[in-house]
């Protein structure tokens, strides 16, 4: 499964460094734990990991749109249809709904 992530930047250069940075090579390079305290040639920029959720990847295709509804579903806050227990696509990729599941970080299930 998949997961959005959600930085916190103390100053609009370091967010804004990041952001070229990603879209430029559109991937993060992400060291080894060994390697973590092995600056190197790397810039490292002052961000915090306020929040983690799970990204849906297998979404509702349900055809009968007269008697489905959508729910809250327990384990990660997604809407789910109440007929297939999968989410709606269109709500997993709104970021308003995105920020509204649950934060991995605040239920100890995100190392």
């Amino acid at each position: 499964m998949a997961k959005y992530l959600v930085l916190s930047f103390e100053n609009d250069a370091d967010a804004d460094g990041f952001i070229k940075a990603l879209q430029w090579h559109e991937q993060a390079m992400v060291p080894y734990i060994e390697q973590l305290f092995d600056a190197g040639n790397y810039e490292f920029v002052d961000c915090e990991l306020v929040a983690v959720y799970k990204k849906p990847t297998k979404f509702c295709e349900c055809t009968a749109t007269k008697k489905r509804g959508w729910t809250r579903g327990k384990k990660y806050g997604w809407w789910v249809c109440d007929q297939c227990k999968k989410p709606s696509k269109v709500a997993a990729t709104e970021v308003s709904t995105v920020t509204t599941y649950r934060n991995l970080l605040e239920t100890g299930e995100q190392p």
